[in-house]
């Protein structure tokens, strides 16, 4: 790089020789510099400069990407009309239904007049459903059918907003950068759980709506939590790999609010609930999860606090990444905090009981935290 503008490091453009010259040269190449120039097919650097950089395009030439600009597609509220939703009876009728939760309707978000694949104001999509909270713009519950025997690799889509219903787009999370760290559009519903069946490929392009998003710190999305499925799959009946999933954030007063984009203090969700229900031996199996970013949002937080106030130092003080472990937890437990009510046949299948775990209503700034609970680190930690 060279010295610009206000004495900032700023990168020049270099011949693809003269870096081929230099991996080659160096005195005491380093492991990484041989890789490259093997990997290129480069080991001896024969021919002059323009015949190097010929070979180099020629190996290139099908990696070559037009960068297109992003412009959002725009669906109309008449394209949802097939979409068939969430199915209660996925799993069996009667004492195997598995219905969505019952959230306070003051809480839910009204669509819009004259939309497609609702049910009142829920929205219905390809093997799963969901409902928007009115403040907060997030979803409160999701409810998704996986058939685990068919599920297919579907290729990532860019996201969209879905025009039934208002939610945070884009610019809520298009370069949302906090404490120096980034926050990704978070799946609720995991990428590939809706992705089953004659229609997998439009249940992988529904599952890109922004209304099953929220902002996840990048490093902690990637954590076990999206792994649950798999787990509870890996253990269920051989015969039938079938499983309901119901997911969602938890809201409270002191969720902390950032900006970004157009988006004024956004209260962005720091504690998520996910219940997994399959069928064994004949009857309803049921587990309940929680996870927690609070933690790492307040380090983040701190960090941002004490870069503004010029108190970070490099290479010292701010955000340091607490691990989020999966806790399991009764679900009624669940359904306390986060002001749900889940089908009586769920509770009595909840394989996890425990007389140790208990739900806080903490004073600090109102804030109700999850104790105790049962750690999962492995499929085998799972209490079914």
């Amino acid at each position: 790089g060279i010295i610009g503008r206000n004495n900032k490091i700023v990168n020049q453009g270099v011949r693809i020789s003269a870096i081929v010259d230099h991996l080659s040269t160096v005195a005491s190449p380093r492991i990484v510099a041989r890789t490259v120039l093997k990997q290129l097919g480069l080991n001896s650097i024969d021919g002059d400069g323009d015949d190097i950089e010929d070979r180099l395009r020629s190996l290139f030439a099908h990696f070559r990407i037009e960068r297109q600009p992003f412009v959002e597609e725009r669906l109309g509220l008449d394209k949802f009309a097939d979409r068939r939703g969430y199915n209660e009876e996925f799993l069996g009728a009667k004492e195997l239904r598995v219905p969505v939760p019952v959230h306070n309707p003051d809480d839910e978000l009204p669509v819009v007049p004259g939309s497609t694949g609702v049910d009142g104001n829920v929205l219905k999509y390809t093997n799963h459903s969901l409902v928007m909270h009115n403040a907060r713009k997030f979803c409160i519950w999701t409810a998704v059918n996986i058939d685990g025997s068919d599920l297919k690799r579907t290729p990532r889509i860019r996201w969209r907003s879905d025009p039934r219903v208002e939610q945070y787009g884009d610019s809520l999370y298009n370069g949302f950068r906090w404490g120096g760290k980034v926050m990704s559009r978070g799946h609720i519903i995991r990428r590939y759980d809706a992705s089953w069946g004659d229609n997998a490929k439009q249940g992988n392009e529904d599952i890109f709506f922004f209304t099953n998003a929220t902002p996840q710190e990048l490093r902690w999305n990637g954590n076990r939590w999206g792994d649950l499925e798999d787990m509870i799959l890996d253990r269920a009946d051989a015969s039938d790999k079938k499983v309901c999933v119901l997911t969602g954030p938890a809201f409270f007063p002191d969720d902390i609010a950032k900006s970004n984009g157009n988006y004024r203090h956004v209260q962005i969700p720091s504690e998520f609930w996910k219940i997994v229900v399959g069928v064994k031996n004949g009857e309803l199996s049921a587990q309940g999860f929680w996870i927690s970013q609070h933690d790492v949002l307040v380090s983040l937080q701190e960090a941002e606090e004490q870069f503004e106030s010029r108190e970070l130092t490099l290479g010292g003080g701010g955000y340091s990444r607490k691990e989020a472990f999966v806790y399991q937890y009764p679900i009624s437990l669940i359904a306390t905090a986060c002001n749900l009510t889940f089908a009586q046949n769920i509770i009595d299948a909840d394989t996890y009981w425990a007389d140790a775990v208990t739900f806080e209503s903490l004073k600090v700034q109102g804030r109700r935290r999850m104790s105790g609970g049962h750690r999962i680190v492995a499929s085998g930690d799972i209490i079914m």
